[in-house]
């Protein structure tokens, strides 16, 4: 019986932390939220997975944007510009 209050109590203490990790962004006026740090404009701004915000006409690369008018992505993030090359 001991041990089935202390893994409820174990339970409750674990979820009490997440809770404390997860922060909730408050955004204002019409600016929406992107991950749990950030907030972004839709109608000028685009939200990636994990916070990342862009400019609309940008794309995410990585943990970067770029402007796919001008640069390339390569795997990793790395953003060259159309006449550069990507070296490993």
């Amino acid at each position: 019986m001991k041990t089935i209050i202390f893994l409820v109590c174990l339970f409750f203490i674990g979820v009490c932390l997440a809770e404390e990790e997860a922060v909730a962004v408050v955004c204002s006026g019409n600016q929406r939220a992107c991950g749990a740090y950030s907030c972004y404009d839709p109608t000028s701004q685009q939200c990636y997975a994990g916070g990342l915000v862009c400019g609309f006409f940008q794309r995410a690369c990585g943990n970067r944007c770029y402007d796919p008018q001008s640069q390339q992505c390569y795997p990793g993030g790395l953003v060259c510009g159309f006449f550069q090359r990507a070296t490993v």
